[in-house]
């Protein structure tokens, strides 16, 4: 078992451990405020203490939570006593890597003092 510190935002340290290949164990403050959706179907999709990380499923779990865990996709996360278990699970064969690209923004105008957006 291999333990990571992860820092939020705020500087609030949340734990890590990663149980096996496939399994990390996350531990939050019984203090933090925590935001979480769930699916359709009920389950957990995703997972945002104060602060951050956002944690999601089809995330890399090397990407939110800390650059040594497995570069592996967030497949399942489901609370348990005093923490969240989140399941990941390799990349799929024929699957082309997450690209990442800067969001399409809409044009925007600077507005002036005094102006209003409303016409």
């Amino acid at each position: 078992m291999n333990k990571f510190d992860v820092i939020s935002r705020y500087g609030d340290k949340y734990q890590a451990i990663l149980i096996d290949e496939n399994t990390i164990h996350f531990y939050i403050n019984e203090k933090t405020m925590i935001r979480s959706g769930l699916s359709d179907d009920n389950r957990i999709s995703f997972v945002d203490p104060s602060g951050g990380p956002f944690i999601a499923l089809w995330e890399y779990a090397s990407d939110v939570l800390h650059p040594d865990l497995p570069a592996r996709e967030i497949t399942e996360i489901d609370y348990k006593d005093d923490h969240y278990v989140i399941k990941l699970q390799e990349k799929k064969k024929g699957v082309k890597e997450k690209v990442k690209r800067k969001p399409k923004m809409g044009r925007s105008s600077i507005l002036k003092p005094g102006k209003s957006i409303r016409k």
